[in-house]
């Protein structure tokens, strides 16, 4: 899944226990956080360095999941709402 925002997509690794499934983000629970389109708020970071980001999730990243265009981009995200800040 990419986040995109000022056009640039960024490939996400999201917090361990979210899913996805039916064009829906999904909690631990299985409850549904967000849809495709919606706007998600969280924390995290912004990386470069695909090799960080594969230590970080404990796995390598497939190639078809790499964006293409200006550079690598990812983001570790945890703390996923769905609701505008308060």
């Amino acid at each position: 899944m990419f986040v995109e925002a000022n056009a640039r997509r960024t490939l996400v690794v999201w917090e361990a226990g979210l899913g996805f499934e039916d064009d829906a983000l999904l909690d631990s629970a299985g409850d549904r956080i967000a849809s495709v389109g919606e706007t998600i708020h969280g924390g995290g970071g912004y990386y470069g360095d695909r090799g960080h980001i594969e230590n970080l999730a404990g796995e390598p990243i497939p190639e078809r999941c790499v964006p293409v265009g200006d550079g690598d981009r990812f983001a570790l995200i945890y703390d996923v709402e769905a609701r505008p800040f308060e």
